[in-house]
Protein backbone atom coordinates (compact mmCIF):
# COMPACT_ATOMS: atom_id res chain seq x y z
CA UNK A 1 0.00 0.00 0.00
CA UNK A 2 2.74 2.12 0.59
CA UNK A 3 4.11 1.75 -2.91
CA UNK A 4 0.68 3.04 -4.06
CA UNK A 5 0.58 6.27 -1.76
CA UNK A 6 4.02 7.11 -3.29
CA UNK A 7 3.40 6.91 -7.50
CA UNK A 8 0.52 9.21 -6.35
CA UNK A 9 2.27 11.98 -4.50
CA UNK A 10 4.41 12.43 -7.80
CA UNK A 11 1.80 12.97 -9.97
CA UNK A 12 -0.14 15.37 -7.74
CA UNK A 13 3.11 17.86 -7.46
CA UNK A 14 3.41 17.16 -11.34
CA UNK A 15 0.39 18.85 -12.02
CA UNK A 16 0.37 21.62 -9.37
CA UNK A 17 4.47 22.70 -11.67
CA UNK A 18 2.23 22.65 -14.31
CA UNK A 19 -0.19 25.05 -13.27
CA UNK A 20 1.69 26.99 -12.13
CA UNK A 21 3.88 26.91 -15.14
CA UNK A 22 0.48 28.28 -17.60
CA UNK A 23 -0.20 30.78 -14.69
CA UNK A 24 2.68 32.13 -14.95
CA UNK A 25 2.77 31.94 -18.59
CA UNK A 26 -0.42 33.56 -18.76
CA UNK A 27 0.66 36.14 -16.55
CA UNK A 28 3.93 37.37 -18.66
CA UNK A 29 1.99 37.15 -22.22
CA UNK A 30 -0.56 39.61 -19.94
CA UNK A 31 2.22 42.20 -18.99
CA UNK A 32 4.28 41.82 -22.24
CA UNK A 33 0.55 42.79 -24.08
CA UNK A 34 0.09 45.42 -21.52
CA UNK A 35 3.41 46.97 -21.88
CA UNK A 36 3.11 46.71 -25.85
CA UNK A 37 0.09 48.68 -25.70
CA UNK A 38 1.05 50.77 -23.32
CA UNK A 39 3.69 52.13 -25.29
CA UNK A 40 1.64 53.63 -27.74
CA UNK A 41 0.40 57.18 -27.20
CA UNK A 42 -3.31 57.96 -26.36
CA UNK A 43 -5.34 58.68 -29.97
CA UNK A 44 -7.72 61.46 -29.09
CA UNK A 45 -11.45 60.07 -30.89
CA UNK A 46 -12.87 63.27 -32.74
CA UNK A 47 -16.12 62.03 -33.81
CA UNK A 48 -17.09 63.39 -37.20
CA UNK A 49 -20.80 64.85 -35.93
CA UNK A 50 -18.63 66.72 -33.69
CA UNK A 51 -16.45 68.11 -36.22
CA UNK A 52 -19.42 69.29 -38.09
CA UNK A 53 -21.23 70.94 -35.33
CA UNK A 54 -18.64 73.17 -34.92
CA UNK A 55 -18.23 73.29 -38.88
CA UNK A 56 -21.96 74.19 -39.06
CA UNK A 57 -21.63 77.02 -36.07
CA UNK A 58 -18.34 78.33 -37.98
CA UNK A 59 -20.11 78.75 -41.35
CA UNK A 60 -23.60 80.96 -39.63
CA UNK A 61 -21.01 83.51 -37.17
CA UNK A 62 -18.34 83.58 -40.56
CA UNK A 63 -17.18 86.73 -40.59
CA UNK A 64 -15.83 86.48 -43.96
CA UNK A 65 -12.19 86.77 -42.82
CA UNK A 66 -9.60 84.50 -43.66
CA UNK A 67 -7.04 82.99 -41.04
CA UNK A 68 -4.00 81.86 -42.63
CA UNK A 69 -1.54 80.33 -40.59
CA UNK A 70 1.86 80.11 -42.56
CA UNK A 71 4.45 77.60 -42.17
CA UNK A 72 8.02 78.64 -42.31
CA UNK A 73 9.56 77.47 -45.85
CA UNK A 74 11.46 74.08 -45.68
CA UNK A 75 12.83 71.41 -47.35
CA UNK A 76 12.08 68.21 -47.09
CA UNK A 77 14.05 64.76 -47.90
CA UNK A 78 12.22 62.16 -50.36
CA UNK A 79 12.32 58.13 -50.17
CA UNK A 80 13.56 56.16 -52.94
CA UNK A 81 16.58 56.47 -55.04
CA UNK A 82 18.04 58.78 -56.52
CA UNK A 83 17.76 61.29 -53.39
CA UNK A 84 15.42 63.88 -53.88
CA UNK A 85 14.19 66.54 -51.54
CA UNK A 86 11.32 69.27 -52.24
CA UNK A 87 11.23 72.72 -51.40
CA UNK A 88 7.70 73.74 -49.64
CA UNK A 89 6.08 76.80 -48.41
CA UNK A 90 2.38 76.72 -47.26
CA UNK A 91 -0.33 78.28 -45.41
CA UNK A 92 -3.00 76.51 -43.57
CA UNK A 93 -6.70 77.88 -43.73
CA UNK A 94 -8.22 77.77 -40.14
CA UNK A 95 -11.78 77.38 -39.21
CA UNK A 96 -11.78 81.31 -36.84
CA UNK A 97 -9.56 82.86 -34.81
CA UNK A 98 -9.50 79.83 -32.21
CA UNK A 99 -7.94 77.60 -34.18
CA UNK A 100 -5.33 80.12 -35.26
CA UNK A 101 -4.33 80.41 -32.33
CA UNK A 102 -4.20 76.95 -31.38
CA UNK A 103 -2.30 76.26 -34.49
CA UNK A 104 0.38 79.30 -33.65
CA UNK A 105 0.66 77.69 -29.90
CA UNK A 106 1.24 73.88 -31.64
CA UNK A 107 3.87 75.37 -34.35
CA UNK A 108 6.63 72.84 -34.10
CA UNK A 109 4.68 69.92 -33.75
CA UNK A 110 2.05 71.34 -36.87
CA UNK A 111 5.73 71.64 -38.88
CA UNK A 112 6.99 68.12 -37.97
CA UNK A 113 3.93 66.19 -39.10
CA UNK A 114 4.13 67.88 -42.08
CA UNK A 115 8.19 66.80 -42.51
CA UNK A 116 6.85 63.20 -41.27
CA UNK A 117 4.22 62.80 -44.17
CA UNK A 118 6.45 64.37 -47.39
CA UNK A 119 9.39 62.20 -46.07
CA UNK A 120 7.02 59.41 -46.59
CA UNK A 121 6.15 60.21 -50.28
CA UNK A 122 8.72 59.59 -53.58
CA UNK A 123 9.02 62.15 -56.13
CA UNK A 124 6.61 60.67 -58.10
CA UNK A 125 3.63 60.69 -55.45
CA UNK A 126 3.83 64.24 -55.47
CA UNK A 127 4.69 65.17 -58.99
CA UNK A 128 1.15 65.31 -60.19
CA UNK A 129 -1.70 67.20 -59.43
CA UNK A 130 -3.69 64.59 -57.98
CA UNK A 131 -0.43 63.71 -55.61
CA UNK A 132 -0.46 67.04 -54.47
CA UNK A 133 -3.80 67.07 -53.08
CA UNK A 134 -3.76 63.65 -51.70
CA UNK A 135 -0.52 65.54 -50.17
CA UNK A 136 -2.69 68.15 -48.99
CA UNK A 137 -5.58 66.01 -47.58
CA UNK A 138 -3.00 64.18 -45.65
CA UNK A 139 -1.02 66.93 -44.17
CA UNK A 140 -5.06 68.50 -43.00
CA UNK A 141 -5.99 65.29 -41.58
CA UNK A 142 -2.73 64.69 -39.55
CA UNK A 143 -2.65 68.83 -38.53
CA UNK A 144 -6.08 68.29 -37.43
CA UNK A 145 -5.52 65.13 -34.92
CA UNK A 146 -3.32 67.59 -33.00
CA UNK A 147 -6.00 70.22 -32.92
CA UNK A 148 -8.47 69.85 -29.53
CA UNK A 149 -10.91 72.69 -30.81
CA UNK A 150 -9.63 73.85 -34.12
CA UNK A 151 -9.86 73.05 -37.23
CA UNK A 152 -7.81 73.44 -40.38
CA UNK A 153 -10.08 74.01 -43.40
CA UNK A 154 -7.35 73.74 -46.37
CA UNK A 155 -3.52 74.25 -46.93
CA UNK A 156 -2.25 75.86 -49.65
CA UNK A 157 1.08 75.28 -51.50
CA UNK A 158 2.53 78.84 -51.95
CA UNK A 159 6.23 77.33 -52.98
CA UNK A 160 6.76 73.86 -53.87
CA UNK A 161 9.76 72.29 -56.16
CA UNK A 162 10.95 69.15 -56.60
CA UNK A 163 14.34 68.79 -57.28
Amino acid sequence: MEELSEEVKPEKSSKLVLVFAVFNIILIAGGLTLAYLGSFPPKKIVKEDQLMVQWEEAQKNQDNERHLYSLNPFNANLKGSPRRFVRLSMQLEMLDENSFEEISDLGAEARDTVLKIINEKNANEIRTVKGKLLLKQEIIAAVNIFLEKGIVKNAYFTDFAVQ
